[in-house]
């Protein structure tokens, strides 16, 4: 409930921050909402607390010794996956000055607000999306 009131739909400028949910984004393809969380505090520590340049660096040793109650947090290949997408974040940040840079110059810095009521009212699929 915290999350939902208090992060939810708030706009996110920090650049590790971001990162955060972006590796939540994709642990959603393995675990449920609630569970990811639910484990934030065991992200944050086996993630070096979303250090992109210190998980960009990650040891294959490293990478699968990332577990919890004796398994992986999540599948190798996803684990993987969040290696990669820091090391592309480190590009990004050195091309763009920040990953928030970069991300928020699709919607010309500032968030898009919309005046829908209902969900039913909210269309499938937008030019913007």
């Amino acid at each position: 409930m915290s999350f939902h009131d208090e992060e939810w739909g708030v706009p996110v400028y920090d650049d590790r921050k971001l990162f955060e949910l972006l590796v939540y984004s994709q642990a959603l393809a393995e675990l449920s909402w609630p569970a990811i969380l639910h484990m934030r505090d065991i992200f944050r520590k086996l993630f070096d607390s979303f250090d992109p340049s210190s998980i960009a660096q990650f040891t294959e040793k490293k990478l699968l010794s990332l577990k919890f109650n004796g398994n992986l947090l999540l599948s190798e290949p996803k684990l993987r996956a969040v290696v990669e997408n820091a090391k592309q974040m480190l590009k990004i940040q050195q091309e763009f000055g920040s990953f928030s840079n970069y991300c928020w110059r699709f919607v010309n810095q500032k968030p898009l607000r919309n005046g829908f009521r209902y969900a039913r009212q909210v269309p499938v699929k937008t030019p913007k999306s």
